[in-house]
């Protein structure tokens, strides 16, 4: 969590010499598995691509995320330019901090709906879903599994 409160001034200060069409960041929380609850702030690093870094609560102990995420022109209608629909395929590394060395990586898929004021602030509402493999650990020998991110609810702003 320090390092996103260092990355975010950063990534608004750097953007305010070159503009960009994309936002600069976006702040969102959701409801889902394999966090009941979590949250994650996504820097923009241009125009198509972005990082993300979050964290968790859920079925699980608490949970930190990291992950890239591509907002191709093509499967961006709108995005920027007022309200618009967002679909990026993403990847996130989920680890378990309380139980090393299990974790959890997904391609996903976001849908969402976004809107941004000519000011640059906006808000965005949407769902995730992937899959991918899941790294657990019974009786000290690594097991693979297969794994789901499903994320029903997400909402968050838009700097």
């Amino acid at each position: 969590m320090l390092l996103l409160l260092a990355l975010l001034p950063a990534a608004l200060a750097a953007s305010r010499d070159a503009p960009r069409v994309a936002p600069h960041a976006m702040v969102v929380a959701g409801v889902g598995i394999p966090n009941l609850l979590h949250g994650h702030a996504e820097i923009f690093l241009s125009n198509t691509a972005s990082v993300e870094l979050g964290g968790g609560w859920g079925l699980l102990p608490w949970t930190l995320t990291a992950g890239a995420r591509w907002s191709p022109t093509a499967t961006c209608w709108g995005c920027w330019e007022g309200h618009g629909l967002r679909l990026s395929p993403g990847i996130t590394a989920t680890v378990f901090p309380g139980m090393a060395p299990e974790g959890l990586v997904t391609l996903n898929l976001d849908l969402a709906w976004v809107w941004r004021s000519p000011g640059g602030v906006g808000a965005t509402a949407g769902v995730r879903a992937g899959a991918g493999p899941a790294l657990g650990s019974i009786n000290g020998r690594l097991k693979v599994e297969p794994g789901i991110e499903l994320v029903p609810l997400q909402a968050g702003i838009i700097f």
